[in-house]
């Protein structure tokens, strides 16, 4: 928190569908509430579900990814849009924090690496 960055938060390939929205939104508020002004973005992947990716919307969830058919995403983005919420169609690249054998210093050596980029590094829950 003291390091002047922002993160981007990205769940679990297709956690959307598996647990639904309302824990990543309750997890989420959490951690922005523990940690004011530092979760950027906050990545829900709904798969391909459309069902999944619209609960999303309606529990407020701000950034979520559809990976479904162009046809159901145009519709889905529009609704998005009207909710506030940003529909990504693809995953960005982000750590991996389960594969890392020590989790807690892979987020300090990000963290730590001033690259001069503005976008804060992205970590997959």
């Amino acid at each position: 928190a003291g390091l002047g960055r922002t993160l981007r938060i990205v769940s679990a390939p297709e956690a959307g569908i598996r647990a639904g929205a309302m824990w990543w939104k309750m997890l989420i508020d959490r951690a922005a509430a523990r940690h004011p002004g530092i979760v950027e973005t906050a990545l829900l992947d709904c798969g391909e579900s459309p069902g999944r990716t619209m609960e999303a919307i309606r529990a407020g969830v701000r950034d979520l990814a559809f990976r479904g058919g162009e046809a159901l995403a145009v519709p889905l983005a529009q609704m998005a849009d009207s909710a506030g919420a940003t529909l990504w169609r693809t995953l960005p690249d982000a750590i991996d924090l389960d594969r890392e054998k020590d989790a807690a210093e892979a987020c300090r050596a990000v963290l730590s690496d001033d690259s001069g980029t503005d976008e804060g590094p992205a970590f997959r829950n």
